[in-house]
């Protein structure tokens, strides 16, 4: 069955589901513009809730939240490009917000969080080659499937298509 989660504004230029818990409470990310900045959202009991931008550097997104309601992501650093990993942690009706930092990284994300409140950070140089993006991302892959039991989906949309290598090996990319 479809849901209609809403929207927060009217107008919405995007809006993106991408994480949700055992209860059916989804989070996400939606943007007013083109250039993609915006907030980070919670969908709960047919209640679309706002999370702001958490640091005030005019962007959020929650990737991930577990069955305690507590919600991972990333949010744009005041003033900076940069981006740091964030949790929200769910304070009875309302969430604090935690700034899990990036380590001297310009950017940093939380793509998971599980029950026991474990979460899982990642951090890179986004606008670089040669850091370790595709390789970040495959092995994030990995543990979702071999650990955590998941199935998981790479695409890989760059064009030096490094994750498909590593996935396929390098002899297996024959065109």
């Amino acid at each position: 069955e479809l849901t209609d989660l809403g929207s927060l504004w009217i107008g919405d230029f995007s809006s993106y589901a991408n994480g949700v818990n055992n209860y059916g409470e989804v989070v996400g990310n939606c943007s007013t513009n083109a250039n993609g900045l915006g907030h980070a959202w919670v969908w709960s009991g047919g209640v679309l809730t706002d999370l702001g931008d958490a640091l005030g550097g005019g962007d959020a997104q929650a990737h991930a939240i577990n069955d305690q309601g507590d919600i991972v992501g990333t949010a744009r650093v005041p003033g900076t490009t940069n981006y740091n990993a964030i949790c929200w942690r769910k304070t009875g009706a309302s969430y604090a917000v935690d700034d899990l930092g990036r380590n001297g990284w310009p950017y940093a994300f939380a793509p998971a969080i599980n029950n026991a409140g474990d979460i899982v950070f990642s951090m890179n140089d986004a606008g670089k080659g040669g850091v370790g993006k595709s390789t970040t991302a495959v092995m994030l892959a990995h543990a979702f499937a071999a650990w955590g039991g998941k199935r998981v989906l790479v695409m890989d949309l760059d064009s030096q298509c490094n994750a498909s290598l590593i996935l396929m090996g390098g002899e297996a990319w024959s065109e």
